[in-house]
């Protein structure tokens, strides 16, 4: 299942990665100013990902300890 994270930049904004079945990073977005323009990037993406009822997109949140799992 391919994998997408939501982490801190180091000058405190946003960016998005997805990461495929092997591991390896597919893409990673540029930075984003705000969580929500993250959530918004995931939301354009999911036309590339198989995404209905039954295969929902599972996100992992990096940006809050303890890391949050959030289900689109």
């Amino acid at each position: 299942m391919t994998q997408i994270h939501i982490r801190n930049s180091k000058d405190g904004q946003f960016f998005v990665r997805y990461i495929g079945r092997n591991g390896k990073i597919l893409a990673s977005t540029e930075t984003l100013k705000t969580h929500k323009n993250a959530l918004k990037n995931i939301i354009a993406m999911s036309a590339i990902f198989r995404v209905d009822s039954k295969h929902p997109i599972k996100i992992k949140d990096f940006t809050s300890k303890p890391v949050k799992e959030i289900v689109i």
